[in-house]
């Protein structure tokens, strides 16, 4: 059973390199100072399968230490493991949804944008879950989606939407 564990996640390999090494940039909204919305951009830091957080959870991380340490639980299932992407904690936020441990592969999850009004970042995400019957690789998960955000000191609030 180890053995094609093991032999999965070797299979799988370039698939979660190409998708954890992707910036893709997304819009995002915010109010002006007359209450209007106006795009601004969310950079994709990483996303896959393999995160390693084994607890299903949203986060906004606006220091340093606290993304030192999350980084290394997210990189603790990838060999070799990615480098710390620098992050600007004056100018950025990270925003982070985990799905926690899943027994199988078929799960997914995707940050879909953001929109600050008022006093609340509002994070639009979706997930997405193998149907019965569906063919997946037989190998513990932990699905997530990281991205950056403008910087922002407002209460954040994730909104999943339904597929």
């Amino acid at each position: 059973m180890r053995g094609l564990t093991l032999l999965l996640l070797i299979l799988a390999a370039p698939a979660i390199i190409m998708l954890s090494c992707q910036r893709r940039v997304t819009g995002v909204s915010e109010t002006n100072d007359t209450g209007e919305m106006k795009e601004i951009e969310i950079a994709h830091i990483t996303r896959g399968p393999f995160c390693g957080v084994e607890q299903q959870q949203n986060i906004a991380v606006t220091d340093n230490s606290h993304w030192k340490e999350l980084w290394t639980t997210v990189q603790r299932n990838r060999r070799p493991a990615d480098d710390l992407p620098e992050i600007d904690f004056s100018r950025q936020t990270v925003i982070c949804v985990f799905l926690g441990t899943r027994s199988t592969g078929g799960y997914s999850v995707e940050i879909l944008g953001a929109s600050l009004h008022r006093d609340t970042l509002t994070v639009l995400y979706s997930t997405e879950s193998p149907a019965p019957g569906d063919m997946v690789s037989m190998a513990i998960t932990q699905p997530c989606h990281i991205v950056s955000v403008d910087a922002t000191a407002e209460q954040v609030e994730f909104i999943r939407k339904e597929r």
